[in-house]
Parts: structure tokens; sequence; C-alpha cells
């Protein structure tokens, strides 16, 4: 049985990485993408079972790469996880709103994340 697979997207390189490597030795697969284009293009090609979405992004923001995952009926049901700095406490209603699954603020410790996916892609239940 295959892990389950989390996409972290992510213009901060560190982040990925050292989100990415904490996830791994976890025990999940990783896939990367540094902006929304990224993001879209990797899970048009193989959709991941949880996002990791950077709200602050070039190209493309995680707010315009939420939206159109969300129209897309073969995507709308993947949990996205809003990763970001640049939302306020006042802004996580309207984030929350617009569809992610659950809001971290920046700075993330790496148990953080961990904690976050396993609350919604729990290892054992793959």
């Amino acid at each position: 049985m295959s892990a389950p697979v989390v996409l972290l997207v992510d213009d901060n390189e560190d982040c990925r990485i050292i989100y990415g490597s904490t996830l791994r030795h976890a025990g999940y697969t990783v896939r990367t993408a540094v902006d929304g284009v990224q993001c879209l293009a990797s899970v048009a090609e193989n959709a991941p079972d949880l996002i990791l979405l950077d709200i602050g992004m070039p190209r493309m923001d995680g707010m315009e790469a939420l939206e159109r995952l969300k129209k897309d009926p073969q995507t709308n049901g993947i949990p996205v996880v809003a990763v970001s700095a640049r939302v306020g406490q006042d802004q996580q209603a309207r984030v929350l709103k617009a569809g992610f699954t659950e809001v971290l603020l920046k700075p993330i410790t790496p148990s953080d994340i961990l904690e976050s996916v396993k609350r919604h892609l729990p290892l054992d239940g793959h």
C-alpha cells in the first residue's frame, strides 16, 4: 500500500525543504510546487491526498489556486490547508469560508505542519 501523497506548495525553498523532509520522515510521499500554476498542473497530472498551500505566491496565489480546485469536481474534495504569513487573525474566517480546510499561520514549526497533515490525512487511514 502506498503512502498518502501531500502536495506542498510554497514559493519559499526553505519551507519546501524543511516541511517536505519532515513529512517524508513521517511516512508521507511529498510532491512540491512553487506557485499556484505548478500546483494546478501537478494536481491535474496526479491528484494528491492533501495540499499544503501557501497563500502569498507569485504568478498565481493560493486563493486563486484554491478557487480553481474547488470549481473542479475532480479536485474539490481534496483537503487544502492554508499556510501563510500574510493572513492575519481577522482574515482567517474569510480564508476558511473560501474553502480551505484549516489555516496555519507562519512562522510554523515542522511539527505544526506534521500535526495538521495527520489530522486531515492519518497515515493508518490510507
